[in-house]
């Protein structure tokens, strides 16, 4: 009870301020774990992440995928293809390249997922799996209102940061 008292202020009951920081609770952990267990920085293995499950892409589509500045992308992928993780590629005729995981990249976006299992398990332990199945409902539906919201203020969304 003085849980739910505690997220009643002028505005009563928020969901916004607890997802926030469930977010960034999150978000600063895992930041803080893949870098000590990998040696990767915040943005490079979700770099690493995002090119391992949806496959090669160009530094444009990768920007957008990770709400990112085209930039910031750019110097994590050089990074990670000097460390053998990434491969840029430019197909004959196409213009622009594709990033994809070298066989090295692809051992460490496969310990990544592993780890993130792991996490996953760990984050939701103790919860019904009916009850983080609706969680997951809401999340989608709170997702879209919120995009809903962005749109209408003329907000492109989240800046990444």
């Amino acid at each position: 009870m003085a849980e739910d008292a505690e997220d009643e202020g002028m505005l009563g009951p928020t969901v916004a301020s607890p997802l926030l920081t469930v977010a960034d609770l999150i978000r600063r952990s895992a930041r803080s774990y893949y870098t000590r267990e990998l040696g990767l920085s915040y943005l490079d293995w979700r770099v690493l992440l995002h090119v391992g499950e949806l496959g090669p892409l160009s530094l444009g589509n990768l920007a957008d995928a990770m709400h990112h500045d085209l930039g910031q992308i750019s110097r994590g992928v050089t990074r990670l293809a000097q460390a053998g993780f990434l491969v840029r590629e430019r197909k004959g005729g196409v213009p622009g390249t594709k990033v994809r995981l070298t066989d090295q990249g692809q051992v460490i976006f496969d310990e990544l997922v592993h780890r993130a299992t792991q996490r996953q398990a760990a984050l939701i332990e103790g919860i019904d799996p009916a009850e983080v199945e609706q969680f997951r409902r809401t999340l989608k539906l709170i997702e879209a209102n919120a995009r809903r919201i962005a749109a209408s203020e003329n907000d492109p969304g989240d800046s990444g940061t």
